[in-house]
């Protein structure tokens, strides 16, 4: 809980005495509790009797002493102090403490927490196969260390720049000459202010664009998991075509399997077809 001490804030102690003509909430949540000094527990006891109209906290100071005080009974005894007595009462707080009441802490919901379980778990399994990559035979030598996955990388983006000032020049271009070559002949500023908006308006779109991949490569969007566990054999199914070689008596004699994308032969096996038998073999019943 806070505590502030009003003689070393004196513009606060007129605040104080406006604060105790006001309505506050008598919740306990909202209620400011003031400790009060030596010298106005000398003047409670000295100028309070203990009666049924006193406060509870009021007759607590006179026979315990060490009991904070709340609004209300400040204003209770700033009437009675300004009916019987000739005693100012923002001249008793100073020295007296204020305990602003704090506001209600909110519990995080489960589910925010256990995703930031999640959360830290995984980041702290990143930390951990990056400290022991270089320990590790196999994860030692991956594609993002390589020179030639960084030189990739470097000409990508210097291929993105690259298209990004061929396109500002070639709009630029058709501003300043392209426009004359259609119209004729037109004046030098004229065709100067033409060429910028055009390569202005390329150059904001190509902005975009370029931001737009950049951002791809730096945050890659996550693989969206199904619900349900992955099938290898329907994922077989669906990516592969199975042809049936049908020999000249009509009967399959191979099974040839072929991806459907690029078309080529992935397996092939031969089909042992049974022979027919003869119908002496079935007896009438």
């Amino acid at each position: 809980m806070e505590v502030l001490k009003l003689h070393e804030h004196p513009d606060l102690v007129e605040q104080c005495c406006e604060l105790i003509n006001r309505e506050w909430p008598r919740s306990e949540a909202a209620r400011i509790e003031i400790v009060p000094s030596r010298s106005l527990k000398d003047v409670i006891s000295r100028t309070c009797h203990i009666t049924e109209a006193t406060p509870r906290n009021i007759s607590a100071v006179i026979t315990q002493g060490d009991v904070n005080l709340t609004v209300s009974d400040i204003k209770w005894l700033h009437q009675r102090l300004g009916v019987e007595h000739d005693v100012s009462l923002h001249e008793l707080l100073v020295g007296c403490e204020l305990r602003l009441p704090q506001p209600p802490v909110t519990p995080r919901s489960p589910e925010l927490e256990a995703r930031i379980q999640r959360l830290r778990h995984d980041q702290d399994a990143r930390d951990y196969r990056a400290m022991t990559k270089n320990v590790d035979s196999v994860r030692i030598r991956e594609p993002e260390d390589t020179l030639a996955y960084q030189m990739k990388q470097i000409n990508r983006q210097l291929i993105a720049v690259g298209q990004f000032v061929v396109s500002v020049a070639a709009g630029f271009a058709f501003g300043f000459l392209g426009v004359e070559l259609i119209v004729g002949n037109l004046d030098f500023g004229f065709r100067l202010l033409l060429g910028v908006m055009c390569a202005l308006i390329i150059a904001l779109a190509e902005i975009y664009f370029l931001a737009k991949k950049l951002s791809e490569d730096l945050f890659p969007p996550t693989p969206v998991k199904s619900a349900s566990p992955p099938n290898d054999i329907g994922i077989k199914l669906h990516q592969e075509r199975r042809a049936l070689e049908v020999s000249r008596d009509g009967l399959p004699t191979s099974l040839v399997l072929v991806e459907s994308d690029t078309g080529t032969v992935v397996g092939h096996s031969k089909l042992t077809p049974i022979p027919a038998m003869p119908q002496s073999c079935f007896l009438e019943s």
